[in-house]
């Protein structure tokens, strides 16, 4: 069996400010991996945000997952 070839996946997010964080995240990591990297990256983590997916533009709800 051959093993896969996409093991890892960079995530980009793009803040209002224009400042861009970006994350190297594993194949069986969780949406809520990438939610808690982008609060331990915020100067306030308490603050309200969401991810999305695009195209089509589907809201990522830590819930979900």
């Amino acid at each position: 069996m051959k093993a896969p070839h996409h093991t890892r996946a960079s995530i980009r997010v793009k803040f209002p400010d224009g400042y861009i964080l970006q994350g190297t995240f594993g194949a069986k990591e969780k949406v809520i991996d990438i939610i808690e990297f982008v609060k331990s990256n915020l100067m306030h983590p308490t603050r309200k945000f969401y991810v999305f997916e695009s195209p089509p533009r589907r809201v990522l709800d830590e819930k979900l997952f």
